[in-house]
């Protein structure tokens, strides 16, 4: 769980610059445990995270990928495109994907 602090609007003239502590509870997408930590940044500035769980089968993951080819509904596409006989090139200009 991480906690962001920013300012809310408020019609309440008292609260006007209160600060709030959200806490966003992340969550593994591979395995959906809760037990997660920051694990530095890639090459693009995103951060990476580590599930410490020690059964799950990807430990590190980005929330938010600027490459659509990485991203899990994507990945589950290419495989029946491929059984139905689409090519490379067929499949990278469907899913808005680089085929290098």
């Amino acid at each position: 769980m991480w906690n962001d602090e920013f300012t809310v609007k408020v019609k309440n003239e008292e609260l006007k610059n209160c600060l709030m502590t959200v806490w966003h509870a992340l969550e593994c997408p591979h395995c959906h445990s809760t037990d997660v930590v920051k694990n530095g940044f890639s090459a693009e500035g995103k951060q990476r995270y580590l599930c410490q769980d020690k059964k799950c089968s990807h430990r590190s993951f980005i929330l938010n990928y600027s490459y659509n080819g990485c991203r899990k509904e994507i990945k589950k596409r290419i495989p029946k495109m491929v059984v139905n006989g689409s090519g490379i090139r067929d499949t990278a200009r469907v899913l808005d994907i680089s085929s290098h």
